[in-house]
């Protein structure tokens, strides 16, 4: 394991993952300290906090827009509730394109951000770990928000180990 173990985690370079996934799994410890310090379960973020951002949508201006729409694709799936709720009371041709667009998107398996490919590979070495504390581990990360990646993919290791 290294520096750079972390950041592979989220990597799109199928070399760099494998170099992240062998050297947690080589070195649990130190593995399971990284993924204790960086990563904490998922939740959504408040209505009244992305409220706004969703109001970007329908803005005069392309930038502002194009802002908007690239903050609410960082939260990926987590949010995808709260667009669906906001797709319901878009008047705006543009908010509507653009929340259907964001809803198009986190319906895709295939598109992650970098965080939510790193959680599927956390939980993957917490798995191969496979001690009573990873087992914890994934106990809490399971307890997030019911749409985020971190926590169906906890749910799923720990269905599949019980």
């Amino acid at each position: 394991m290294n520096e750079h173990s972390w950041d592979y985690l989220a990597s799109s370079q199928w070399r760099e993952v494998n170099d992240g996934l062998c050297g947690m799994c080589n070195e649990p410890a130190r593995a399971m300290a990284l993924l204790r310090e960086k990563m904490k379960p998922v939740f959504a973020p408040a209505t009244r906090e992305l409220d706004p951002v969703i109001d970007d949508l329908a803005d005069r201006g392309l930038a502002k827009r194009d802002a908007a729409q690239q903050r609410l694709q960082e939260y990926g799936h987590t949010i995808e509730p709260l667009l669906r709720q906001a797709l319901g009371a878009a008047v705006h041709p543009e908010q509507n394109r653009r929340l259907r667009q964001l809803l198009a998107d986190s319906e895709d398996p295939e598109i992650q951000t970098r965080e939510e490919r790193r959680a599927v590979r956390a939980v993957e070495v917490l798995e191969s770990i496979g001690t009573d504390e990873s087992r914890r581990m994934l106990k809490e990360y399971a307890q997030g928000a019911g749409s985020a990646v971190l926590t169906l993919q906890a749910r799923r290791a720990l269905a599949v180990r019980e």
